[in-house]
C-alpha cells in the first residue's frame, strides 16, 4: 500500500510538471512584455499588463507608487526623472530567472536586469533585481507589485 501511495505522489509530481512550466513561462512572457513595452516607451500597454491594484518601488522619487494607476503614475514619473536627468536611450534586458514561483493564481517571479542608457550623452549601465508578484485573473497574468533594485 505504502508503495502504491509513493508511486501516486510521484505520478502528480511528474503530471504537474509541465503545468507549472507552463504557468512559469506565462509569467516569464508578461514579465518580458512588460519590459518590451518600457523599452518601446509603449506605457499604455505596459500598464495594461498591470492589476488594479498594483504596487511600484523604484530607485527614483517619490519611490513608491499604488493603487488602480500605479503603472501608469510610475510611467510618468518615469518620463519627468529622465528629461530632468537627461537620461535618454534607455533600454531594459532581462537575463534568466533567478526564480519563478507558480502557485495556483498567484506567482513570484525574480529576474536580474540591465539597464543600459545614455546620461547627458554618455553611456550608462546599471544592473538591477527585477522582482514581480502577480495574480492570474480571468486567464491572464497580471502584475500586481513589482520593485526595481539597483546593484550597479
Amino acid at each position: 500500500m505504502q508503495r502504491i501511495m509513493v508511486g501516486l505522489g510521484l505520478a502528480a509530481a511528474f503530471a504537474a510538471g509541465p503545468a507549472l512550466a507552463a504557468g512559469e513561462a506565462g509569467v516569464t512572457a508578461v514579465v518580458n512584455q512588460y519590459a518590451h513595452d518600457f523599452v518601446v516607451g509603449d506605457f499604455k500597454a505596459g500598464a495594461a499588463l498591470c492589476a488594479p491594484s498594483a504596487s511600484i518601488i523604484d530607485d527614483f522619487a517619490p519611490h513608491a507608487w499604488s493603487g488602480p494607476t500605479a503603472c501608469a503614475d510610475w510611467a510618468k514619473s518615469v518620463v519627468e526623472n529622465f528629461r530632468r536627468g537627461k537620461i535618454t536611450d534607455g533600454k531594459v534586458s532581462l537575463g534568466k530567472a533567478y526564480q519563478v514561483t507558480v502557485e495556483g493564481d498567484v506567482a513570484y517571479g525574480v529576474y536580474p536586469a540591465v539597464f543600459n542608457y545614455k546620461d547627458h550623452g554618455k553611456p550608462g549601465t546599471e544592473r538591477g533585481v527585477w522582482t514581480f508578484a502577480m495574480r492570474k485573473t480571468g486567464g491572464a497574468w497580471r502584475i500586481t507589485a513589482w520593485s526595481w533594485g539597483g546593484t550597479k
